[in-house]
């Protein structure tokens, strides 16, 4: 490849040149995002924050981005994620801050970030595009839209080299065939056809029944997969069913012992972790989320009512004080919503993981006798070492050993409140007032000898957020005041509506939500629900909505609000992905 100026004819490799031209737009993009500060800059979103500094041009989702792509003519491509996130992290120091990538997205695309916890709508629309259009999905999430707004293509992480291919081949189709992307981008976006169906709560249960039959996990629990998730939407709509099949109900016994009892849970510091990426809940992904733990709390809670000499109260204990010793905010007196798999250091585990040679310093003669035994026989699945697990003998010893040695875990905490999931989270705390009445004296469960007037004070935080004009979704507290970051959405509403009512009726109190009743009502209609964000992805009016890794927002609210909208043609034949809807049956 050669270059000529002035009669000098310069000759340059093809790589040579390549890299040349990458730092040549790198240089200039350094350039203009010097002269015009990055809108991430000091954004009260820790995630979009941290990448205020990427060389990728990141904007914010709003009307003015959406504008000048369209001005420009460019595709969008739009990236979804949290701070809690480990690939999020993975793909922001591998890739985004790549000089060559960070290039090539900047020419070719006007770029959007969204934390997926302030804008839940617009990233469900997304994740829902890439299963029905890529066969599957997750974070950080992408989706390439057109330059007004439709999605059309989506892929998760991709190393530098396939991301930089692949943007070049979705670029190069847009110019050469903007009609084909055009029309593919309009039938994305059509909505299925609705067929109304008549709801019957019995024919619902049997089909539930029967579906749960061919994908339950007998020798390890769970669902089968490769990965295992809590799946608590189903679990809790499951254990309040009083004519459970044996069949089901030993399962959901051994489901909620392994998930006790294995690696989901963290049984130093309290709390569940997202998941596991194996199928018998050995290797966790070490992130917690604050509605992961306030929906097992709540599941826990149950199962030790229904099989009380199960022990389960003590993980529905150390659940609670996981959240309180790690999430709760004093400041805003509410809970913050996940903990980073990532330490301060930047290791995955991090303060979890324990080296052979640490647990041999730490640990006295018997106690590493133990361990070993149990432990150290197996090669550690991580790279920082074993993750604790409680062993036949000196478990109390090595657990109060450990946490001599490491009191508080160093791993990063996502400061924003989100309303919604403090809202389920006061749910799990009306059940546990209604499990102090059964038990009301235990001193080593002293977590939960506290959860009334923990769930009190939550109560009164969160009556008062749905008694504002204008209620949020998130706060954060800085500046020694807090700071609303986004306004509240459809499920949020149905949350916060949900908790409050259930607070409501555990402790025969009279609340007024009249105000939160005010601000749902208008967001039915004979089309359905429809949210208050205003800037979907895409215009959506909702039926029924599933259970994801939360409740379905339509199955909470249909009993107070008696708006039953179920036309989906898969409600019956998938009711594994409404199972929510089970608990209706006992409210009409």
């Amino acid at each position: 490849m050669a270059y000529q100026s002035d009669g000098v004819c310069l000759r340059f490799s093809k790589t040579t040149f390549t890299l040349l031209y990458a730092l040549a737009l790198s240089l200039v993009g350094a350039l203009m995002q010097t002269a015009d500060a990055s809108p991430l800059k000091n954004h009260p979103s820790p995630y979009l924050a941290m990448h205020s500094d990427d060389p990728v041009h990141w904007q914010l989702w709003n009307p003015d981005t959406l504008k000048q792509a369209q001005k420009q003519n460019k595709l969008i491509l739009l990236s979804s994620g949290y701070f809690s996130c480990h690939w999020c992290h993975v793909m922001q120091q591998e890739v985004y801050q790549n000089p060559q990538s960070a290039a090539l997205i900047n020419q070719l695309f006007v770029s959007i970030k969204i934390d997926r916890e302030l804008h839940p709508l617009v990233d469900s629309q997304m994740i829902d595009f890439a299963r029905k259009y890529r066969g599957s999905a997750g974070w950080p999430q992408h989706v390439i839209l057109t330059p007004d707004a439709k999605p059309f293509a989506a892929f998760t992480y991709l190393p530098n080299d396939k991301l930089q291919t692949y943007l070049r081949n979705v670029d190069k189709l847009w110019k050469n065939d903007k009609t084909v992307i055009k029309k593919l981008a309009e039938s994305a976006i059509l909505q299925p056809q609705s067929v109304n169906i008549v709801w019957d709560p019995e024919k619902f249960k049997t089909a539930l029944y029967a579906e749960l039959q061919n994908v339950i996990d007998d020798f390890s629990g769970g669902l089968q997969g490769s990965s295992k998730f809590p799946k608590t939407p189903l679990l809790l709509a499951l254990i309040q069913q009083i004519d459970l099949p044996e069949t089901l109900s030993d399962w959901l016994q051994l489901t909620l012992k392994q998930m006790a009892q294995q690696h989901l849970f963290d049984h130093l510091y309290g709390g569940f972790y997202r998941y596991t990426v194996d199928p018998e809940w050995q290797e966790p992904h070490f992130e917690k989320m604050l509605y992961d733990n306030a929906l097992l709390l709540e599941l826990y809670l149950h199962a030790d009512m229904r099989w009380p000499e199960q022990g389960f109260a003590k993980t529905a204990d150390a659940t609670l004080g996981y959240l309180r010793q790690q999430l709760y905010s004093p400041q805003l007196q509410l809970y913050l919503g996940s903990q980073s798999a990532i330490d301060t250091a930047g290791n995955e585990g991090g303060d979890y993981l324990f080296s052979k040679q640490q647990l041999q310093q730490l640990l006295t003669a018997p106690a590493i006798s133990q361990v070993e035994k149990e432990w150290l026989m197996h090669t550690p699945k991580f790279a920082l070492g074993y993750h604790p697990k409680p062993t036949e003998q000196h478990w109390s010893e090595i657990k109060q050993q450990l946490l001599a040695a490491r009191p508080i875990p160093k791993m990063a905490i996502d400061d924003k409140a989100i309303v919604s999931w403090n809202g389920l989270l006061l749910n799990a705390l009306a059940q546990a007032n209604t499990w102090l009445k059964q038990n009301p004296a235990n001193e080593e469960l002293s977590n939960l000898q506290n959860a009334k007037q923990w769930g009190q004070d939550l109560a009164d935080t969160l009556l008062t957020i749905s008694q504002q004009q204008q209620i949020p979704r998130s706060l954060i507290f800085t500046d020694n005041q807090s700071t609303a970051l986004i306004n509240a959405n459809l499920e949020d509403l149905a949350y916060l509506w949900q908790g409050l009512n259930a607070w409501q009726t555990a402790t025969q109190q009279k609340i007024d939500l009249a105000n939160l009743q005010k601000q749902i009502q208008p967001l039915l209609s004979a089309n359905g629900w429809q949210d208050p964000q205003s800037l979907a992805l895409y215009p959506l009016n909702h039926g029924v909505t599933i259970d994801d890794a939360v409740p379905s927002v339509t199955a909470m609210l249909g009993c107070d609000f008696g708006k039953l909208q179920i036309d989906q043609n898969d409600f019956y034949e998938k009711a594994i992905n409404y199972a929510s809807y089970l608990n209706l049956s006992q409210c009409e």
